[in-house]
């Protein structure tokens, strides 16, 4: 019985991989139809799933008040049932910034875009599409043939005696099923990025100067201001290094008495060889 059963299930792997040997031949018939004439199989599956496209973009707008630009981005979303999924934000250079990942339903996508053109001044816009109709009809295709073996192992399963027999049957069913779940969780993630479209906006504030809309007596109160600052910087930058260098002031002034030492030495035999060179 054990025979028979492995007999089996090595003539269930020929059948269904001699199908997948037989696939490419018959993808390349289905192209040269599709080629030769309007109809084919290979389109009548694109019409029954629809057309699998991912859309994707990215944008940078420099606008006036990031806080405000984020209130309206959410109105929009809110309006057309996106969402923010990412927000960072940060300060730099007298300028705030922000970056936010947007998910939104594909059918909304143009409509974001347009949208947000009109919180500020648009410095970059990416778009892209991904057409991934094929990936899914063959994943599809996959699926059934998975779904088949599936069936094929549960109805030997059933027929199996020892115990051998049961576990080599199962072993083979456990790896179908998990090939199953994985190609459905695939086809069920190019789903979800088709049906919610991805945009990366990157949002900055315009950097506004100190000395903007101010009167030229103010600008030099400012730069006095300023100076004083810098000067008041400097003193306490020195005060610390000096408060720094105490622990090492007992090393300085050895160092300062030896090198007057061998100074004061120095002079010494100079003098001498100058007197020699006299006499």
């Amino acid at each position: 019985m054990t025979k028979k059963i492995l007999i089996v299930i090595i003539s269930i792997l020929l059948v269904f991989s001699g199908c997948s040997s037989l696939q490419p031949a018959s993808d390349s018939a289905m192209h040269q139809e599709y080629a030769s004439s309007d109809g084919g199989s290979e389109r009548g599956e694109s019409e029954t799933f629809g057309l699998k496209v991912i859309k994707s973009g990215s944008m940078t707008i420099e606008v006036n008040s990031i806080d405000q630009s984020i209130n309206e981005i959410r109105v929009f979303l809110d309006e057309m049932h996106g969402e923010v999924t990412y927000l960072h934000q940060y300060t730099g250079d007298r300028a705030h910034y922000a970056n936010l990942t947007i998910r939104i339903p594909s059918e909304s996508f143009d409509n974001l875009q347009s949208s947000l053109v009109s919180i500020g001044n648009v410095l970059n816009r990416t778009t892209s599409t991904t057409d991934v109709t094929e990936e899914y009809i063959d994943l599809e295709a996959r699926r059934k043939v998975l779904e088949d073996k599936k069936e094929a192992y549960t109805d030997l399963l059933a027929k199996a005696i020892t115990v051998e027999e049961i576990l080599q049957v199962e072993r083979e069913l456990e790896r179908v099923v998990y090939e199953i779940e994985s190609n459905i969780g695939r086809m069920n993630f190019i789903e979800n990025q088709v049906a919610m479209s991805t945009i990366n906006l990157s949002i900055r504030e315009k950097a506004i100067t100190e000395f903007q809309g101010v009167n030229f007596l103010d600008r030099i109160r400012y730069a006095l201001r300023d100076g004083f600052n810098s000067m008041l910087n400097f003193a306490v930058n020195f005060i610390i290094v000096i408060i720094w260098l105490i622990p090492f002031a007992p090393f300085i002034v050895l160092l300062y008495f030896l090198l007057k030492k061998l100074r004061s030495l120095f002079k010494k035999r100079k003098n001498l060889r100058n007197e020699k060179n006299k006499n």
